[in-house]
C-alpha cells in the first residue's frame, strides 16, 4: 500500500496558549487532508529579545491531535543590515533539510504570505518543489493601504514577483472577492487562483434537542482592530427600553478593543445582561451559538470570518457587516448585513431580527455545512495536491 503524500505545511500563525484563536482557521485547513495525506506543521516566530547575543534559533516539537507541529524560535537583538532575512532563512532551512531527510514531502503549501513566509521559496533546498499558497490575509484589504504611496508601489511590486514564480501552482483565496483584489491589485495570474473557504469544524451543526432563547445575543472574536465591537454597543444604546430589556450579550474572546467597548456600557444599556466569557473552545462556543437566536459579528473589514461559517453551520442567523467576502456569506434568508461603522443601521437590523424573524434555522444549517464542511472543503484542496503532485511527477 502506497504512503500517504507527505506535505509541509508552512504558516504563518498557530494556535498557542497565550493566543488560542490566532490561526485556528489554518489549523481546520490542515486537519481537513490529513486522512489522505501526511502533513508536517512548521511555525516560525521571532523574538526581539536584547538578551540572545547575537541570536539563538531553538526548536520544539509536539503532537496537536495528530499533527506532528515543529515549532521554531529566534531570538535576536539584532534587526538591521540583513540579518533578519538571513537569520529567517537559516532557521527555515535547517529545519526544512531535517523533515527533508527524514521524509521527502511531494509539496510544501504556505499558510499565508507574511514578512516571514515569503522568504521560504527562496530557500536552495526547495528550488525545485511546488508549492500552493492559502490566502486570509487583511493586509490586501486595509494594512496595504495604510502604507506610504512609495512602499505601497513597493509592495505592490513585490508580491506580483512573488506571485509570478513557476514554482507557485495554486493561490487559493478564501472569498472570491480577495480573489478579485490579489488579481486585479497584485496581478495574480488569472489562472492560478481558486478560491477555497475557510472551514467550520464538525462540532458546529444544527441540534434540533438545543433550543435557541430569544434575545440570547451571540458575538464571537480575537476582539482586535478592525473588529468593532464599540459600535455594536452603540447600537444597543439606540435601541428600543421595550426591546433592550431582557437581552442577553454573549462575549466570548478578548482583545483590546473589547476592553475600549466595555466603557461605554453605562445606564443607558443597564436593562441588557451582559457576560463576557474570555476565550473558549470551539465546543463552548458551539453549544452557545447553537442556543443563540442569532450572532452579530461587528467588523470594519474582514476577508471571510470562520465564526460566521461556524454559526451557519448550527443554523444560526448572523447580523454583520457588507465589508469585503462577506456578503458571500450572509444573505436575506440567513441573516442581514448593514454598512460598517453605522450604529443606527446596525440597532433598526437588531430590531428587525429581534421582532420579526423567521429563519429556517435548519435549512441554514444544511447549506452551510454543503459549503464550510470538512469534508468539502478538504476535498478542495486535496484536489489542488493531487494534480500538482501528478503534475510534477
Amino acid at each position: 500500500m502506497r504512503e500517504k503524500p507527505h506535505i509541509l505545511h508552512v504558516v504563518a500563525w498557530w494556535p498557542q496558549k497565550e493566543s488560542p484563536f490566532r490561526g485556528l482557521f489554518i489549523r481546520e485547513h490542515i486537519l481537513a487532508t490529513r486522512n489522505n495525506f501526511n502533513p508536517t506543521v512548521l511555525h516560525l516566530e521571532i523574538d526581539k529579545s536584547n538578551e540572545a547575543i547575537p541570536f539563538k534559533i531553538s526548536t520544539t516539537e509536539q503532537d496537536d491531535e495528530g499533527l506532528r507541529v515543529i515549532r521554531l524560535r529566534i531570538s535576536t537583538s539584532i534587526r538591521r543590515f540583513g540579518v533578519h532575512d538571513w537569520l529567517v532563512k537559516r532557521a527555515y532551512s535547517q529545519a526544512i533539510s531535517r523533515i527533508e531527510r527524514e521524509q521527502p514531502f511531494d509539496l510544501y503549501h504556505i499558510h499565508v504570505r507574511t514578512h516571514l513566509t515569503k522568504l521560504v521559496p527562496e530557500l536552495s533546498i526547495l528550488r525545485s518543489k511546488p508549492f500552493l499558497l492559502s490566502e486570509h490575509f487583511s493586509f490586501y484589504h486595509r494594512g496595504f493601504f495604510l502604507l506610504e504611496p512609495q512602499e505601497q508601489k513597493t509592495q505592490q511590486a513585490a508580491i506580483a514577483r512573488w506571485f509570478q514564480s513557476t514554482q507557485l501552482r495554486r493561490i487559493m483565496p478564501v472569498s472570491s472577492e480577495l480573489m478579485e483584489v490579489l488579481a486585479s491589485k497584485f496581478e495574480a495570474p488569472e489562472g492560478k487562483l481558486k478560491m477555497v473557504r475557510n472551514i467550520a469544524s464538525s462540532v458546529f451543526a444544527f441540534d434540533s434537542e438545543i433550543g435557541r432563547k430569544s434575545g440570547k445575543l451571540v458575538l464571537v472574536a480575537s476582539w482586535n482592530k478592525p473588529k468593532n465591537p464599540r459600535v455594536f454597543i452603540e447600537a444597543l444604546q439606540l435601541l428600543p427600553k421595550a426591546l433592550a430589556q431582557g437581552l442577553e450579550v454573549h462575549f466570548i474572546g478578548d482583545g483590546p478593543e473589547l476592553t475600549a467597548a466595555k466603557e461605554l456600557i453605562d445606564s443607558s444599556v443597564r436593562e441588557i445582561s451582559f457576560e463576557f466569557h474570555g476565550p473558549q473552545s470551539k465546543t463552548y462556543i458551539a453549544r452557545h451559538l447553537k442556543e443563540a437566536q442569532f450572532l452579530v459579528h461587528p467588523t470594519d473589514a474582514e476577508n471571510a470570518p470562520t465564526v460566521i461559517s461556524e454559526a451557519l453551520c448550527c443554523g444560526t442567523p448572523v447580523l454583520s457587516m457588507a465589508v469585503n467576502g462577506i456578503p458571500e456569506m450572509v444573505t436575506d434568508q440567513n441573516g442581514h448585513l448593514v454598512p460598517p461603522g453605522d450604529a443606527a443601521a446596525l440597532a433598526k437590523a437588531m430590531e428587525q431580527m429581534l421582532n420579526h424573524s423567521s429563519f429556517d434555522h435548519r435549512t441554514i444549517a444544511e447549506e452551510a455545512r454543503m459549503l464550510y464542511s470538512p469534508e468539502a472543503v478538504g476535498a478542495s484542496i486535496e484536489a489542488e495536491y493531487h494534480q500538482i503532485i501528478d503534475q510534477h511527477g
